[in-house]
């Protein structure tokens, strides 16, 4: 029987969520671990009652402890943590690039929050600020157990450790007519896709001002 829906996990992981109605966050790689153990414990209970082979049962559950080892991964924000989400529902973003003289309008259409608890497959706490169908930046209580919370930025490759934030310099940065003194720049890492080179994160307002690969800047605009 556990074969099945093993199989759907590691395949369609996406598929099999939705159709039990399970929420999920962009970590795929857990609910597809879950899948593989499960698909090797539904072989070995499959060769156990076909060939009467009780030596397998051991195996079986030592492979049902690590899953369940896996599900009991559980981490949550503190308020401390919470903090460094910037953004509500309904606010509005508006960048300017002037050498382009182009505005760009980014709305927080949803400010959700996912916990690890209920039925759901997103075992450490998230909180993300949602722009339509992406999200733009997020909070994560770690990626896996004994991990720690980090901030993520939509087409800024790399994981920003929160706990690293106190330590970092912080700088000034003239935003219209006002001055934020609480900037830190958050660098692409090298590996992996990123179509922003850096952003200047205030930590009380969020993004101030980003700059793309191609080098375009491009700034927030006060009203």
């Amino acid at each position: 029987m556990m074969l099945i829906p093993g199989i759907g996990l590691m395949t369609v992981p996406y598929l099999m969520l939705d159709f039990f109605k399970l929420s999920y966050g962009e970590q795929l790689w857990i609910p597809r671990m879950i899948g593989l153990l499960a698909f090797i414990i539904g072989v070995f209970d499959f060769h156990i009652a076909k060939y009467k082979l009780a030596k397998l049962y051991k195996i079986t559950v030592l492979l049902l402890i690590i899953l369940f080892s896996i599900c009991s991964c559980k981490e949550y924000l503190t308020e401390k943590e919470l903090k460094y989400m910037p953004y509500r529902k309904w606010d509005i973003l508006i960048f300017e690039n002037k050498i382009l003289n182009l505005i760009d309008t980014i709305t927080i259409s949803d400010l959700k929050k996912f916990i690890p608890d209920g039925p759901q497959l997103y075992f450490n706490e998230t909180i993300k600020a949602e722009t339509g169908k992406n999200y733009s930046v997020s909070i994560n209580a770690g990626y896996g157990k004994n991990s720690h919370s980090y901030l993520k930025i939509e087409n800024l490759n790399g994981k920003f450790y929160l706990e690293n934030f106190e330590q970092l310099e912080k700088q000034k940065l003239e935003s219209g007519k006002k001055t934020i003194n609480d900037v830190i720049i958050l660098k692409t890492e090298t590996k992996g896709i990123s179509g922003i080179n850096k952003v200047f994160w205030s930590i009380s307002k969020g993004i101030i001002k980003y700059e793309t690969k191609k080098g375009n800047i491009w700034e927030l605009k006060n009203e």
